[in-house]
């Protein structure tokens, strides 16, 4: 939303900005390259955030987390995992992320994953 505000008069404009289009087919062509790193955990948030393919992200997800076992990462799949309904699993997930959470001392993702396990009890 960008605001034109001039004296008492304000003017919004919504801008709407059309990604995926642009980016699913370079985020395919990065995950199907040789390259030694990839960008598993961007390429499964955008593809959560936006709907798309969720048997990719999750499986980037795993990558990400084979990579690095961070709290956020754990939690993005947790997410994924709600998402396609596998609800033991999204919970396991959220659990691991919360322990993860409490050792780097990250007390907003603690509430993250204790609403999303709530959600889906």
């Amino acid at each position: 939303m960008l605001n034109l505000v001039w004296e008492k008069t304000v003017v919004p404009i919504n801008i709407e900005i059309e990604l995926a289009t642009k980016l699913v087919p370079q985020i395919e062509a990065v995950m199907a390259s040789d390259a030694k790193q990839k960008p598993y955990y961007q390429a499964a948030m955008f593809y959560y955030d936006h709907g798309l393919d969720l048997q990719k992200a999750s499986k980037w997800a795993d990558a990400a987390i084979a990579e690095r076992e961070a709290h956020y990462i754990v939690y993005l799949k947790a997410k994924i995992l709600a998402k396609l309904g596998d609800k033991e699993g999204a919970i396991a997930a959220a659990k691991r992320s919360t322990e993860l959470a409490i050792q780097a001392k990250d007390t907003g993702y603690v509430k993250l994953n204790e609403d999303l396990i709530a959600s889906l009890k």
